[in-house]
């Protein structure tokens, strides 16, 4: 079973009858459209916890390779240490290094069983991994697809941002949290807290709700990939989270700075960062979903259309819609191949139903259940209000 708990929550206090708090520094569009509209109460705290301002946001353009610490962030670091205070530095990408790519053919290397490239891990030990079904493999002196030796390690993760980083600043104390350590997460937050540390790098969970009090630099890597992800909630995620770094940054003394790298500086997403301009993002994004159909002016679900056989979705994929061709915002889409389009080697279709009530996208899922019944050998999942699309 697969559902979205925060919707779950709003509805079980509706049916029970009592309030229900959602609390972000960076709320959802949904939630401020609903507030607008009356649905919603807003509470607002509009002074930061010590009083001190938000950090100004920088954007830095990388001259060398995306592998590379651009200078600026190299000598913004520096200065920090030298100062005796802290920086976090997130990349939202875990392992060494997220592809293994064949000079000669131009194939990555990837998951037999995913369509998708496995993420080469340096620890605990040296080895290929999916990040979708978790299986290890041991790393590939050829390439699989044409035997070739020429293997490049390309792009970043954060074991290679931990490795650089002592490297260049090997007397700093470096703490590294991803989804590789979740277990030692809030012990190694709370030494970090306290000056055991550094430099605090890692995924999203550095970014979220600590209160660091020796925190003067942020910096943000690898930004323009969390915009490129293909969901309708990929800038709204990559605003908020952006939002919640600098929130770390001088929340006890003043002086702080915020670092985002970008190749794409004119994206107006990095104006509105910049400028902390909220409701101007919120305002543009909610003119796109209206124009394309999303929520909050629609309900949607994402269902999945599986098999175990490619020729069955082949198939699936080849036909017309029998859905016919709905005008946005209120209809079934679909199918088309699902990203990633084999998963757990089982090969995926998707669809996309929206509607304006629940009980209207539940009248859609009949629709689609019926017409894949179990004798095609396809298994239908579906998500009601699903995190991300892809």
């Amino acid at each position: 079973l697969s559902f979205n708990a925060r919707n779950l929550a709003i509805k079980r206090a509706q049916d029970a009858d009592i309030p229900v708090v959602l609390g972000s520094a960076t709320p959802l569009t949904d939630s401020l459209y609903h507030a607008a509209a009356g649905r919603y109460h807003t509470l607002r705290l509009p002074r930061r916890i010590g009083g001190f301002p938000l950090p100004p946001i920088d954007l830095v353009v990388p001259s060398g390779s995306p592998s590379e610490l651009p200078v600026e962030v190299r000598q913004g670091i520096g200065k920090t240490l030298s100062r005796g205070e802290q920086a976090v530095i997130l990349l939202n990408r875990r392992g060494y290094v997220p592809t293994l790519l064949c000079r000669d053919c131009h194939s990555p290397v990837t998951c037999p069983a995913c369509a998708v490239r496995l993420v080469l891990h340096k620890v605990p030990e040296r080895r290929m991994i999916c990040h979708f079904c978790a299986a290890s493999f041991a790393v590939p002196s050829r390439c699989p697809v044409c035997l070739g030796r020429n293997l490049d390690l390309r792009g970043i993760a954060t074991q290679k941002l931990e490795e650089e980083l002592r490297s260049l600043f090997p007397e700093a104390r470096i703490v590294r949290l991803d989804q590789d350590q979740k277990e030692e997460s809030w012990e190694k937050i709370g030494k970090f807290r306290e000056g055991e540390g550094d430099l605090l790098i890692g995924t999203q969970v550095v970014a979220k709700g600590h209160d660091l009090p020796g925190v003067t630099l942020g910096v943000v890597l690898e930004a323009d990939g969390m915009l490129a992800f293909p969901d309708y909630r990929a800038s709204e995620r990559a605003f908020g989270l952006w939002i919640q770094l600098a929130g770390r940054v001088g929340r006890h003394r003043s002086g702080g700075e915020v670092m985002i790298v970008t190749r794409e500086p004119e994206n107006p997403i990095f104006g509105w960062v910049r400028n902390y301009d909220m409701e101007s993002f919120q305002a543009n994004l909610l003119e796109e979903r209206k124009l394309l159909g999303y929520p909050p002016y629609c309900r949607i679900a994402s269902v999945i259309l599986s098999s175990a056989t490619e020729e069955v979705i082949r198939e699936v994929l080849a036909e017309p819609s029998p859905f016919g061709s709905p005008p946005p915002g209120n209809g079934i889409y679909g199918p088309i191949p699902a990203l990633p389009p084999r998963l757990k080697n089982r090969f995926r279709a998707q669809i996309l139903i929206k509607a304006p009530t629940v009980r209207e996208i539940h009248d859609r899922l009949s629709l689609i259940r019926h017409h894949y019944r179990p004798g095609k050998k396809i298994q239908v999942e579906w998500q009601i209000d699903p995190f991300d699309l892809a």
